[in-house]
């Protein structure tokens, strides 16, 4: 326990075995184990009862991702009960997310790998289900009722609505129509009857559904509706005029005629406002990004109550209009002066919050801070074999590219002022971002004496429009000069050994990686793809066999007029222009991009003669969600790592 008044740190090890830890003091000498970085996060989406006597989170118990309940009313956490999804079914689950219903039971939405029949045959797809359960683990039970699934495939229910004043029962979406279903036996009934374009819905803070989201025909868009409290009838929530400003709604406010809406200003940033539902009348403006990126609004759900907003420039931050809510911030702030803190939770009362406290050299710790007591208890550590270590510093850094755009960039270095082997480490999506945060891959890859790079390239998102569209249908193009660009810069400053970098990616960073070979043969010396799109007129194929509409995607390019660019761009079709070693993995139930893109690379790497080493992980999906392939992917990557930048 910490007394705030002494503002105190402690770390935190597994399971919540509480030791002392202070950043920093490990010999600069050691070497930090591998299995440090590769272990899955042992901590993340620590939820308190609406009581506040327990604590839900998800953990890593034996290698496997499990949710764990935790009493708090005793001096140290005590475990109440551990439930493995994979117990469920005899495939690999992964936790989706999770939500206390009432102060006894909780209701998780778990994922697995299935299948289903396409017009190319069967094809791989993501089935999810939920299962309901008490928190001393007993009463198992799947929903919603096998009846009411009635062989329906896919996506088994989506949670729109906890409904705090129902204990028994949630408001779910499911085929297409919004139902309360019981988490207890799983029965459902209808509350309201969408379309069979609907896709989903949103309620106001008391509760009842008032926004319905239907696709639009041959467009992979939707069009919002609303409706009155009490009404059955549906109508169109934006004038035509808003629409074509492409204002899209973001939740209710207090009032429940009140909507929080959004739109992209000329600038390319996006603008808050809150909007009355019955004038169809743009109110006050809340909120202007001018240069930072918008998060969303936060609420405490538990009381139905608006929080504030969260916004990011390099890294999350969070504005509270709440008095309760600021004031606990102002607390956690002047107690870990040195962390980034954020308020996860709290209890329906509103004395116990849930902390989650990190910086770029800090992995993150969770705690409890109790108001009542004005004590700060800490929970575990994401990382607990990484306390106490010297782990690598990480800045925030711009370079110029070509054509005169400034990227944004974190560059992660080794101890050491001479030029480094280097890793260019560009982010999967390619709409995401990387921030200026604790990053597991970046501190492995800095501990073994490796400079890291990772560039918010165009394209990326958080970063304002005009940035986001200036890479629409790039890909191996400018978005790929953006790398080539930020890799002369790290030469040019002397950070870089030009003869030892390597490029290494995951999904279309597997992607950056193949292609920057392709493009630059003589600057990168290595490269590594971990899931990676190979072939991008295939890729869109697939997208298209998932329902999305092949000649209208932008980000990526239009099948049938932008085929030749798409050809041409495509690694698969250049890999007579690959000079050095290549190591591709791929997950064997990846659901996101598929693990014949990788296959059908390593065959036509293997004609050319080159290195190149190709590894399958075994029941691998697209996020590396289990522990055995993590620990695969680092091994593998150090080891080529090491051969290929001596």
């Amino acid at each position: 326990m910490i007394d705030i008044n002494r503002a105190a740190r402690y770390g935190a090890m597994a399971l919540f075995v509480l030791v002392f830890s202070v950043t920093g003091l490990a010999p600069a000498s050691a070497v930090i184990p591998l299995e440090a970085f590769a272990r899955l996060p042992n901590l993340r989406d620590v939820e308190l009862s609406p009581d506040g006597t327990h604590v839900a989170a998800v953990q890593v118990y034996e290698g496997e991702k499990v949710l764990a309940v935790y009493s708090l009313e005793g001096k140290k956490p005590k475990v109440v009960s551990i439930v493995k999804p994979s117990e469920m079914k005899d495939v690999v689950q992964e936790i989706r997310n999770f939500y206390w219903v009432n102060d006894d039971r909780l209701l998780v939405k778990i994922e697995a790998p299935g299948t289903f029949e396409s017009r190319r045959g069967r094809i791989g797809i993501i089935d999810t289900r939920m299962i309901s359960f008490n928190r001393d683990g007993s009463d198992i039970t799947v929903v919603p009722k096998a009846d009411a699934v009635d062989g329906w495939r896919g996506n088994l229910g989506s949670i729109i609505d906890t409904l705090p004043d129902d204990p028994k029962r949630v408001l779910i979406a499911f085929k297409n129509d919004a139902y309360k279903m019981d988490v207890y036996n799983g029965r459902v009934s209808q509350v309201v009857n969408g379309t069979y374009r609907s896709g989903w819905y949103m309620t106001d803070l008391n509760s009842e559904v008032r926004i319905r989201y239907d696709g639009k025909k041959n467009e992979n868009d939707s069009v919002a509706l609303h409706r009155n409290p009490g009404s059955i009838n549906w109508n169109r929530l934006f004038t035509k005029e808003q629409e074509e400003a492409d204002f899209s709604s973001i939740s209710f406010s207090e009032d429940p005629n009140i909507l929080f809406v959004q739109k992209t200003n000329e600038d390319g940033w996006e603008e808050v406002y809150e909007y009355d539902i019955a004038k169809q009348k743009v109110g006050e403006r809340i909120f202007v990004g001018k240069g930072v990126e918008f998060r969303g609004i936060l609420y405490d759900f538990y009381n139905n109550k608006l929080l504030g907003i969260s916004y990011a420039k390099h890294y999350p931050r969070h504005i509270f209009f709440d008095a309760v809510y600021a004031n606990v911030a102002a607390t956690i702030k002047t107690a870990l002066p040195e962390m980034r803190n954020y308020i996860v939770n709290s209890d329906k009362m509103r004395n116990k919050f849930v902390i989650s406290s990190s910086n770029t050299i800090d992995p993150t710790t969770y705690y409890i801070f109790d108001r009542t007591k004005n004590t700060l208890v800490p929970l575990g550590s994401a990382y607990p074999e990484l306390e106490g270590k010297q782990l690598s510093s990480m800045k925030a850094i711009s370079y110029p590219t070509r054509d005169g755009i400034n990227i944004n960039a974190y560059l992660t270095l080794p101890p050491g002022t001479q030029s480094h082997p280097t890793v260019i480490l560009p982010h999967g999506g390619p709409t995401a971002r990387d921030y200026w945060v604790f990053d597991d891959w970046a501190q492995f890859l800095a501990s073994r004496g490796y400079a890291v790079l990772q560039p918010n390239y165009r394209g990326s998102s958080g970063l304002g429009e005009k940035f986001e569209k200036a890479g629409y249908g790039r890909w191996g193009l400018e978005m790929q000069d953006d790398l080539t660009d930020g890799t002369q810069y790290l030469i040019e400053q002397g950070i870089a050994d030009p003869g030892r970098i390597c490029i290494v990616g995951w999904s279309y960073g597997g992607y950056a990686a193949l292609s920057g070979i392709i493009k630059e043969p003589s600057l990168y010396k290595c490269a590594v793809s971990g899931g990676g799109v190979s072939d991008i007129r295939d890729q869109i194929e697939f997208w298209g066999d998932h329902g999305w509409e092949v000649r209208d995607m932008p980000h990526v390019g239009n099948y049938f007029s932008d085929g030749r660019k798409l050809k041409d761009n495509s690694p698969i079709n250049n890999v007579d222009a690959i000079r050095v070693p290549v190591l591709l993995l791929h997950g064997e139930y990846d659901r996101r991009v598929p693990i014949s893109q990788s296959k059908r690379m390593a065959k036509k790497l293997e004609k050319t003669g080159y290195l190149y080493k190709y590894i399958e992980l075994e029941q691998g999906d697209h996020h590396l969600s289990l522990e055995k392939n993590r620990m695969i992917f680092f091994r593998e990557l150090e080891t080529f790592l090491a051969q290929n930048l001596k």
